[in-house]
């Protein structure tokens, strides 16, 4: 894989972590959240294994502003580093001063005309539900046969069920798993947490 600065983030240690992820296979992602999560951390940071499907999905956005321009790439960039606590690579960084400076020079008028609709024409619903769907049913047979059956999640894992579930590959099927684990880890630590502040407060009225 080539690896051009323009995927790097501008600061050295920023650049050390990408460069690392670049290397990792899923299997590698897998065993270093493995390890990540036996360790002391605050239960809002994201692992090693969704940092580097992060990584991954930068690099893609980068290669597709590159080609075609297309600046709600930037957005969705800057979404994915902020919800995994990622460095912005320099392409997003520098992307994101041009577009902003377009609406601060009055060049443009609206943040549409900069970044483009949300949903571009053509999008439909029914794509957007079956992608999460997919990786819903791809999380919950990987779950299956991780504790059931003892199968480690591994590449092996993502190729059995990517090819099972009719999903894809197994770099897709480990893309749509670690995305539902995303959503599935939210959802679960918000839960904890709203539960937490209602025990707490449930706990001073007693008082």
């Amino acid at each position: 894989m080539i690896i051009l600065d323009e995927y790097l983030p501008i600061e050295n240690a920023g650049q050390e972590a990408y460069k690392a992820f670049y290397t990792w296979t899923a299997e590698d992602a897998s065993k270093a959240q493995e390890i990540w999560s036996s360790t002391a951390h605050h239960p809002c940071d994201r692992g090693p294994a969704f940092q580097w499907d992060a990584a991954i999905k930068l690099k893609d956005l980068a290669d597709n502003y590159i080609s075609t321009g297309d600046k709600a790439r930037i957005l969705e960039a800057l979404f994915i580093c902020n919800m995994n606590q990622m460095s912005v690579p320099r392409w997003c960084c520098f992307a994101f001063i041009d577009a902003y400076r377009e609406v601060w020079f009055k060049a443009k008028t609206s943040w549409d005309d900069v970044f483009g609709k949300p949903h571009k024409k053509g999008t439909h619903s029914n794509d957007i539900r079956k992608t999460r769907n997919d990786a819903l049913k791809v999380y919950y047979r990987i779950q299956e046969l991780n504790k059931n059956v003892g199968l480690p999640v591994d590449e092996n894992m993502f190729d059995r069920v990517g090819r099972e579930l009719g999903v894809g590959a197994k770099t897709k099927t480990a893309t749509l798993y670690y995305g539902a684990k995303g959503w599935i880890d939210e959802i679960n630590h918000m839960k904890k947490h709203n539960l937490t502040k209602y025990n707490q407060k449930d706990s001073q009225e007693m008082k």
